[in-house]
């Protein structure tokens, strides 16, 4: 029975790592689902104060224990970057793998410093779910969002 629990767990680890494999951001932006631009109703200043607390809040930057039957066998460390670029700001979260990172969700921040005219548009990999695209629309609108 042990024997069978080994394999089970090797055939696990080989599926998951298939399907997550390290990747760059530039790789993200140019294989991902893409977001339409959404325009805020706020600062770039503001957005980005926004889609700050968003992307540290649900995608946890921490360790998260991966678990079978109650012991610990691996775990994902997310992490959430803050990358300054022209005329804004990207936030990319990421998780570590073996030898580098999977970048799983990209949103880009873009505009002035007036109201109207920032922007944001998602980048997010086949794993990340559609609510990412609705949430961070319901930002720009100042809106409440979800995890």
């Amino acid at each position: 029975m042990l024997e069978v629990k080994k394999y089970l767990l090797l055939v696990v680890v080989a599926l998951l790592n298939g399907c997550i494999s390290i990747n760059t951001v530039e790789e993200l932006r140019a294989t991902s689902r893409l977001s339409p631009v959404y325009h805020a109703d706020e600062s770039l200043e503001d957005l980005e104060d926004s889609i700050q607390a968003y992307m540290t809040i649900c995608n946890k930057p921490d360790y998260n224990p991966v678990r079978i039957n109650g012991t610990v066998v691996g775990g994902a460390l997310l992490s959430v970057d803050r990358i300054e670029v022209e005329n804004g700001v990207d936030y990319v979260a990421k998780q570590a793998v073996q030898d580098g990172y999977f970048h799983y969700l990209l949103v880009s921040l873009r505009g002035g410093n007036r109201p109207n005219k920032s922007t944001a548009q998602v980048f997010a990999d086949d794993h990340v779910g559609e609510d990412v695209f609705k949430e961070v629309k319901k930002i720009t609108k100042g809106m409440y969002w979800e995890c």
